[in-house]
């Protein structure tokens, strides 16, 4: 028998406000013994998501309906207030259960649920599209037509080792390089480990939800160990400078924001004026524009300070704080060409728009923020900061030991002979 579910006020943004965030889930009854409707908000997510809860007479299944209101209006699609959130409920609770898994539950039915069920859980519009194409470029072509309660591990084996065999391709399908140097092997296993992730994640989500029944699979498709080579390219402060010189004026400004705060292209281009918090001398990036999809301040410099006060001096509030030439917000993939074009003219090796997150992080640590406070600015952990992020010049170690080291008072010519 179904054990007695305690009633929450869970009806209204402030009285959920007040509830104790954590994995527990608060319940209210819908159908007493039956079925219930839950709201569930991890301690550092920006918004909680409501839950529908149905007794079948032995145990009770659990399932995610949608994102609360707790940080963005209700659309009734993605976000649900708690009257559409009942409403879903009782639309779940009241539908026949399923016995079993669907039979004929495919690779690129998980791939889809896995896209809806990471937009529900608040990850940002860039994230979801990265995901969505790297899936159809290297999972979906050959996979997403076999049933997942087929999948066998020698199937997703053979899978990531074409992925590791495969030259990286450009924008029009062309590959760049061969596999031939030890270099170009260790990235192409490093990319299968990375596609793996999201196929493995996608597939033990619909284990999860038990959608399907198969589990051989996850010994399949292991990690390449020993494989990640993490970019070590930085700009010094000359070469940002002439960079930002070779842009043209409205490019300029992004690119001066990104080397100054840090912040990724989807998190600049989607600003607004009024995320220029002047009192604060920070930027606030909110978590529907954050890749990890949790919102953070970014404090600057007083160099930033100044540049964003310009930036914004006479604007209104919703205005793009970073517009292009004729006053729009930059796009998604407008930032490739014209950084090409840049790194040509200012004499440097062509590299991508987040190179300006590498160098802020770098300059930054080799000028003595520390780690910890840099890694929060960033939106990452620390681990990744200064394992990826913060590349020391030889020359900066070199001082850094030099003055931090213990100086000895012995002498260095004395003679010493071993004994025999």
């Amino acid at each position: 028998m179904a054990g007695r579910a305690r009633n929450c006020n869970i009806e209204t943004t402030s009285a959920r406000k007040k509830l104790k965030r954590g994995r527990q889930p608060h319940w209210q009854t819908l159908e007493p013994g039956k079925s219930h409707l839950g709201w569930q908000r991890d301690p550092d997510a920006p918004e909680g998501r409501w839950l529908a809860r149905r007794f079948d007479g032995r145990k009770y299944t659990v399932r995610t309906i949608g994102v609360a209101d707790d940080a963005r209006k209700a659309d009734g699609d993605a976000v649900l207030d708690y009257a559409m959130a009942t409403r879903a409920a009782l639309a779940v609770v009241d539908a026949p259960s399923a016995k079993k898994p669907p039979a004929s539950y495919r690779v690129r039915d998980a791939i889809e649920d896995y896209l809806i069920y990471k937009r529900n859980r608040g990850q940002s519009e860039a994230a979801q599209r990265a995901t969505l194409l790297t899936a159809r470029r290297h999972i979906l072509p050959s996979l997403g037509h076999l049933i997942v309660n087929d999948l066998q591990p020698e199937t997703l084996d053979a899978w990531a080792a074409a992925i590791a065999a495969q030259p990286p391709m450009d924008r029009t399908g062309k590959p760049r390089e061969k596999r031939a140097a030890p270099e170009a092997i260790k990235r192409g296993k490093a990319s299968a480990n990375r596609i793996g992730t999201i196929l493995k994640a996608a597939l033990r989500l619909a284990l999860q939800h038990r959608k399907v029944t198969n589990s051989q699979w996850l010994i399949g498709a292991k990690k390449y160990r020993d494989v990640e080579t993490p970019r070590t390219d930085y700009w010094t402060v000359g070469e940002a400078a002439r960079l930002v010189a070779a842009c043209d004026p409205d490019f300029a400004q992004i690119v001066q924001a990104g080397l100054l705060c840090g912040a990724r292209w989807g998190e600049l281009r989607q600003l607004r004026v009024q995320d220029f918090k002047r009192d604060h001398g920070a930027l606030y990036v909110a978590a529907g524009t954050s890749k990890t999809g949790k919102e953070r301040f970014i404090t600057l410099s007083r160099q930033g300070e100044a540049f964003f006060q310009s930036v914004c001096a006479g604007r209104g509030r919703d205005e793009p704080l970073l517009r292009t030439a004729n006053g729009a917000a930059w796009k998604l993939g407008q930032q490739r060409l014209r950084m090409r074009a840049a790194c040509k003219a200012a004499a440097l090796r062509p590299i991508g728009f987040h190179c300006t997150r590498h160098t802020c992080a770098s300059l930054s640590l080799m000028g003595g923020v520390e780690p910890h406070l840099l890694a929060a600015n960033l939106g990452m952990s620390l681990a990744i900061l200064l394992s990826t992020y913060g590349h020391i010049s030889d020359r900066h170690r070199k001082e850094r030991i030099e003055a931090g080291s213990p100086k000895f008072d012995f002498p260095l010519d004395r003679k010493v002979v071993a004994l025999r």
